[in-house]
């Protein structure tokens, strides 16, 4: 019995927060243009996040940092996907040596990395950059920069 109510008030907590959240959500009109205000006084802008009117501060992007662990002779993400500004570390968990180099150009270039070693570079420019091990040239890695 004592169960079957705890599991009645855990049900109806989550009916009341569900309809709390479609009850309070702010009402935007959509055919209200950027920048005006429709009937609850909230603007498209407020919320969709961009800066209110008048307040030219761009809105900024926090960089973030990507793992990609060496393990198994292989990349554990083959292919990944970062923005502009992001960081990829590769950590070797492998106790063979591994490097990350590029297949052309020289924007990979690690040393060998022994166990627990690790590699990491910052993206600044759109493109592909494809990579592999020099002394496992099987295996393969590329990271989509958009």
């Amino acid at each position: 019995m004592k169960t079957e109510v705890t599991v009645l008030v855990v049900v109806i907590v989550l009916v009341l927060a569900v309809a709390g959240y479609f009850i309070f959500q702010p009402k935007i009109d959509s055919n209200v243009p950027l920048g005006e205000e429709n009937e609850t006084n909230v603007t498209v802008e407020q919320i969709h996040g961009f800066p209110p009117p008048g307040n030219e501060t761009p809105l900024v992007i926090e960089p973030k940092t990507h793992n990609i662990i060496v393990s198994g002779f292989e990349f554990t993400q083959s292919e990944i996907l970062i923005k502009v500004g992001d960081t990829v570390i590769w950590t070797n968990m492998d106790f063979s040596s591994h490097t990350v180099t590029s297949d052309s150009g020289e924007e990979l270039d690690s040393e060998y990395l022994g166990k627990g070693g690790t590699y990491s570079h910052t993206f600044t420019k759109v493109g592909e950059y494809s990579y592999y091990c020099v002394p496992h040239p099987y295996m393969k890695g590329k990271v989509i920069v958009e």
